[in-house]
């Protein structure tokens, strides 16, 4: 929501410098104000609903829209429906041509298998491998993985193993 009205830099500025002025700026009000539209969108038990569950509500027409991931999809897929048929994907209005993403984190146990140890080293690298994009059937999104970088870089800035 934030993005579609600000655009990238507004949303960089007050995400993640937390610029006191850009969160108390006109634009963070109209943000909370479409906010606020939205939310009278939603039934009374929304809060605290799995995702999955509000995906099958759409799904099985007891909701309208949902705002998900394109994890998503997935449920619908399972649900016999098909992308562009049954359920379109598309992005948040105004937000066309701009990308946010949030990270996963991984951690290892320390383990004394040799085996598991391998499978722990070799990991990484299997992760950075580059490979096409998948096209996501029926939607206007290709769905693929975004490289993954570290500061400094290994071999082209990708991430080193070991």
């Amino acid at each position: 929501m934030v993005m579609g009205i600000g655009g990238p830099e507004f949303y960089k500025t007050a995400f993640i410098d937390l610029d006191p002025d850009a969160l108390g700026s006109a634009n963070m009000v109209e943000a909370f104000k479409r906010m606020e539209v939205l939310r009278g969108f939603v039934d009374d038990n929304f809060s605290g609903r799995d995702w999955n569950l509000a995906s099958a509500m759409v799904a099985n027409g007891e909701a309208l829209f949902q705002i998900m991931g394109d994890w998503a999809k997935g449920e619908f897929v399972n649900a016999g429906q098909t992308a562009g048929v049954e359920f379109q994907c598309f992005r948040v209005p105004g937000t066309e041509g701009t990308v946010t993403f949030n990270s996963d984190q991984f951690a290892m146990f320390k383990v004394a298998d040799e085996g598991a140890m391998a499978a722990q080293s070799n990991w990484p690298s299997n992760l950075c491998q580059k490979r096409a994009p998948v096209p996501w059937t029926g939607a206007r999104l290709p769905k693929s993985k975004t490289e993954i970088r570290r500061k400094g870089g290994g071999e082209n800035g990708h991430a080193g193993t070991g």
